[in-house]
């Protein structure tokens, strides 16, 4: 993730994916110009990219190829162009046609979808287990699901809850008792 920047021009709607060499073709993706990631790229953790017919078309007026684009902080060249997906120019800002992909290799954090959420803790094993087998320490990454990160976020809410009830209770009895002393002086 990060901002998509070139020159001095951002473009907030692209999508930037970390992706495999084999991505393209299990999506029925055409290059238009250039090559698309390969193994090379990925092994060597290679800041290249292929873009999108719209960034190719706006950012560069049609070349692309072989310039940089800025992700974040890294900058990218730019290796391939994908053939446009969308035929109306009007409708590919936000659209398959304006994405970015580089090797998932150098990405720093992953999404990861599971088919049946009933399988969420079984997934999150397999992830933790080849992740220590590959990396062979159990430190040095972090698997998240979103369901825990939605049970921590909820726990958070509640102790502020509680804390806002107890100051909302001392206030009152507080306050109380100064009305209860103006009265008192009053009476006297």
């Amino acid at each position: 993730s990060g901002t998509v920047k070139v020159g001095t021009d951002s473009y907030s709607n692209t999508t930037v994916k970390g992706v495999s060499e084999v991505y393209f073709d299990m999506l029925g993706y055409t290059i238009d110009e250039g090559r698309l990631l390969n193994y090379v790229d990925l092994e060597n953790n290679k800041k290249v990219c292929v873009v999108g017919a719209y960034l190719n078309r706006v950012a560069y007026g049609g070349n692309a190829l072989g310039q940089t684009i800025k992700i974040g902080a890294a900058k990218y060249t730019i290796v391939g162009v994908l053939e446009a997906k969308v035929t109306d120019l009007e409708e590919q800002e936000g659209s398959n046609d304006d994405m970015i992909f580089v090797p998932y290799t150098t990405v720093s954090s992953y999404s990861v979808a599971i088919a049946d959420e009933n399988k969420l803790s079984e997934g999150k094993t397999i992830l933790e287990d080849a992740l220590q087998e590959l990396l062979h320490s159990d430190s040095g990454y972090m698997v998240t699901s979103l369901s825990e990160m939605l049970d921590t976020m909820t726990s958070m809410v509640n102790m502020v809850v509680t804390i806002l009830t107890a100051i909302a209770a001392i206030s009152l009895l507080v306050g109380g008792i100064g009305i209860m002393n103006i009265m008192l002086v009053s009476v006297t």
